[in-house]
């Protein structure tokens, strides 16, 4: 299975529709798997949980977000997916 390899400082200076534009690209890549239905409602990864630390210390009004409360009583993977994806939006 090929995997990506993603790195902040390839994009760090980028702007953000730059980036929005990337990840567009990369997941609709051939070969490109989605998360297993079934996986939703493990716990979350600790790469999920420190991207969600940092959304809310670049933007603290991220803590307002009705996912951003979901994945504090319940810390699946699928909630802290739905987290950083709003946070996402919300940021660009």
């Amino acid at each position: 299975m090929p995997k990506i390899i993603f790195t902040s400082r390839y994009l760090r200076d980028a702007p953000p529709a730059q980036l929005e534009n990337y990840v567009r690209y990369i997941s609709t890549c051939e070969g490109v798997e989605k998360i297993d239905e079934s996986k939703l409602n493990l716990p979350a990864t600790k790469n999920q949980k420190e991207l969600i630390q940092q959304l809310i210390r670049d933007i603290p009004a991220s803590k307002e977000m009705l996912e951003y409360a979901d994945f504090l009583l319940r810390p699946t993977i699928g909630n802290a997916s739905e987290c950083l994806e709003k946070g996402w939006k919300e940021k660009h």
